[in-house]
């Protein structure tokens, strides 16, 4: 069972709110704002509050190519601005007419329709800040992604709202504000073993999309522009008492939609978030430095404000201001047709990615995408297949290629430098063709950056440390690492990232940031009967490398930027990579450290961790497409998955790791090994499982009870464990090559034999074949293999 981490109660108290109200200057780029009004509330003070808690609601499983999160609850503290005007320039609130705001804000009092709504959500509002914040979160935290009764008694009124703004006058209507019908879904919901099944209160659609979409399709997060978040009380405020403390609960939860949404919606830049909460108001900016919230207001004493917000929202604002990249437009599916040559509307959006750099060359992106990450305040990575676009045709030209875009941060080397840094070339690196900094380009106007800071303020100095959008493409195509064909083609692309990542060490470079999407198995399928080349596996993502150094846990050293400590309690590095982060650095993490040196032996250990989560994420891709949901089989192996790489904080890592999860499900560790052994025994091999089983030993008692390997030195009992080098690793890997070649030579012999003696193969047989990736009904050997490995595990556990 998924172990998660939860931290000590805290209490959000009361806030007190500036009203401030919008001055008129078109004249200006960013509009001026005078504060007025201000009015403090009352002190609000529970008798017993509680923080809610994350609980492991975004859990993906490996079909989803997505990096997993760390936990939430503490992401967004110190990331998020309270009371910036700056929003309302970039909700571009004075493009509303006047003259309209006013008109509506006198209909408003007069429309029966209005005044009823307004009457019932008064009620309701006033029965809800009765109770104290306690029990309001003790009803609403039970889940952070759905809603509870009383937003449910609050939806038609706001609606009423919402459409009386929308549709006051003749203006044009862009998008509507409605009721989220369902649980938003990943265009690609086959990626995943169950997306989180997220239920904002209101999603802002297309008025197009709203009248053509069918009520028995899926609703997807690509179909959201926005999505507002709701809470009956005016307590439930986005600012709390002490902001630099404690982080609202509705804060928690728009950041889980804004992470969704962030990883569910390609290129775009930040997310637009409504919070409405009781009579109160303001809108906020998700983006990869954190949260930037809209001074609150109150819509009955402000209403000519909440006017200009929804009528913004829904008629004014552009696709780009509601985030957008501007250097990216998707295909119209008439268009992609033609472009991809094929009948029917793609399955997947096509998009049009302006030129990289210097590089006059437009992309055109080709089918899904190959990796998200879900990190909300990260890099936000998103791997793409590419090819060369022809305008004046309107066709690909080229061959396919790798194009990645990722956030760095501003005052460190781009990955691009990074890769032309690099001495000589080795076939196990994937090749930089063209790699810069995002650039906007308007005709007659000087190119502009994009970044965090000037999309905040329009302004933009790197050198602040603001993450700055980049983009690559690299010319060596390769597919995921878990798409393996055989054992056999997974054993030697993770061989050959492993030689590249030793190429690197050679040249001083250590690469610090290993994990199943840094390594590519090449695109061309692999000959089982040739010799291996060096190059059947790909290492990528430089991004983080640089000469091995002390890492300190509290400030940054130098252009490594590995500052893992003070990363994880900003939010910032945890973007999957803590799954396959070497056990002493997430010691050191836990722990607080001053300081820890990443070295070439803390990558070859993430190997290891990568080459289980393949291989377990293979299976269960496997046992998806074969058997029902229910099979006692698949649901082992499911229930494997997230014990091993399902958890969401580095204390859940931790007790999964030490507890080897990652491995010991093949070698007899798992709490339900009879369910778990029919799909081993069917589908992985008994090299395989040895390997394990010696990879396990290998890290021994030194990885995962260093407490007892130091009293063991101690007492003279043991030595010091040798570290994790790149020779011991692949002389493992060779030998388990060596023996999967020479049955599957002997395998091909023996039917030949048949053949030739006309014997019918048995089904095991057909199945097993060259690639050996199948043992059949050998169930001896591997059991032998099991009790071996179990045999390994307990003596290590033995005091």
């Amino acid at each position: 069972m998924s172990i998660y981490a939860t931290d000590d109660d805290a209490a959000p108290r009361q806030y007190s709110e500036e009203m401030f109200k919008l001055s008129p200057d078109l004249g200006s780029r960013h509009r001026i704002y005078l504060a007025c009004a201000l009015q403090p509330t009352t002190a609000n003070d529970p008798t017993s509050p509680h923080r809610p808690h994350i609980d492991g609601v975004v859990r993906f499983s490996p079909p989803m190519s997505s990096s997993a999160p760390d936990d939430l609850e503490n992401e967004p503290l110190g990331r998020i601005e309270y009371d910036k005007i700056e929003t309302f320039g970039r909700l571009k609130l004075q493009l509303v007419d006047d003259n309209l705001v006013h008109q509506c804000r006198l209909a408003f009092d007069r429309d029966d329709r209005v005044a009823e709504s307004k009457m019932e959500l008064k009620t309701l509002v006033a029965s809800a800040n009765v109770l104290s914040l306690d029990k309001l979160e003790d009803q609403q935290c039970r889940s952070l992604l759905n809603s509870g009764e009383w937003e449910l008694e609050m939806y038609p009124h706001l609606r009423t709202l919402f459409d009386f703004i929308t549709s006051f006058s003749s203006a044009t209507c862009l998008r509507r504000l409605v009721e989220t019908p369902g649980p938003l879904q990943d265009d690609d919901n086959s990626r995943t073993l169950g997306f989180p099944k997220a239920v904002p209160d209101f999603s802002l659609l297309n008025e197009a999309s709203l009248q053509a979409k069918a009520s028995e399709q899926p609703h997807l997060w690509s179909d959201t522009h926005a999505f507002c978040v709701v809470k009956p009380s005016n307590k439930q405020s986005p600012k709390p008492g002490d902001p630099s403390d404690v982080v609202s609960l509705i804060t928690l939860q728009s950041s889980q939609y804004a992470r969704l949404y962030a990883c569910s919606r390609p290129f775009r830049l930040f997310a637009v978030c409504l919070f409405i909460f009781g009579s109160g108001f303001c809108v906020g900016i998700f983006d990869r430095g954190g949260l930037m919230l809209f001074p609150i207001y109150d819509m009955w004493e402000h209403t000519d404000v909440f006017i200009r917000v929804i009528r913004s929202l829904t008629s004014v604002v552009t696709d780009v201001d509601l985030g957008q990249d501007p250097t990216v437009r998707p295909l119209p599916n008439d268009i992609a047709c033609a472009v991809l040559e094929q009948s029917e509307p793609p399955a997947h959006t096509s998009y049009l990615v302006e030129p990289i750099g210097d590089n006059e060359r437009v992309w055109c992106t080709v089918g899904p995408p190959v990796w998200s990450s879900l990190s909300l305040f990260g890099r936000g990575t998103w791997v793409w297949y590419v090819r060369e676009y022809d305008a004046n045709g309107r066709c690909l030209k080229g061959a396919k290629m790798i194009m990645k875009t990722a956030w760095r941060q501003g005052n460190r080397s781009p990955e691009s430098i990074i890769h032309r840094s690099i001495k000589v070339s080795h076939c196990g690196l994937a090749k930089l063709l063209v790699g810069a900094d995002v650039e906007y380009r308007v005709a007659g106007q000087r190119p502009e950056r994009i970044s965090v800071q000037s999309l905040r303020s329009g302004q933009n100095d790197v050198n602040a440390g603001s993450p700055v959008l980049h983009r690559l493409v690299l010319s060596t195509v390769g597919r995921p690492l878990w798409e393996y064909d055989s054992e056999l083609e997974l054993l030697l692309g993770v061989r050959a990232a492993l030689d590249a990542h030793e190429f690197l060490c050679e040249q001083g470079i250590v690469h610090r940031d290993i994990s199943p999407s840094i390594i590519l198995l090449r695109d061309t399928k692999y000959d089982p009967d040739s010799e291996p080349d060096g190059g059947e596996g790909l290492l990528v993502d430089l991004e983080f490398a640089g000469p091995s150094d002390v890492v300190t846990a509290t400030e940054s050293v130098g252009e490594s930027q590995q500052t893992y400590a003070k990363w994880i309690h900003r939010g910032a590095l945890l973007t999957g990579n803590i799954q396959f982060m070497a056990l002493d650095v997430l010691r050191a993490i836990k722990n607080g450290n001053a300081g820890i040196e990443h070295t070439a032996s803390r990558d070859v250990e993430s190997f290891i961790w990568v080459l289980g989560y393949c291989v377990l994420c293979k299976l269960v891709n496997m046992l998806k497409d074969k058997v029902p949901r229910t099979d006692p089989g698949r649901e082992a192996e499911e229930e494997a998955f997230h014990d091993a790489f399902g958890h969401n904080n580095v204390r859940s890592v931790l007790i999964s790791r030490r507890a080897c999860m990652p491995l010991v499900w093949l070698t007899g560790g798992s709490s339900k090994p009879e369910q778990m052994l029919g799909p081993i025994r069917e589908n992985i091999s008994v090299a395989m499982a040895a390997l394990f089983g010696n990879l396990r030993n290998l890290l021994s008692r030194e990885t995962f009870y260093p407490v007892l390997a130091a009293k063991m030195r101690g007492s003279g009992l043991a030595a010091e464990d040798p570290p994790i080098t790149h020779a011991v690793l692949r002389e493992m890997l060779d030998t388990t090559i060596k023996h999967i070649r020479t049955r599957a030579t002997h395998a091909r012999s023996r039917r030949r034999q048949d053949s030739r003696a006309n014997i019918g193969q048995s089904d095991s047989e057909r199945n097993g074949g060259g690639d050996a990736n199948i043992i059949g009904p050998q169930r001896t050997s591997l059991l032998v293999a099991v009790r071996c490995c179990e045999h390994i595990a307990g003596e290590l556990v033995a005091p």
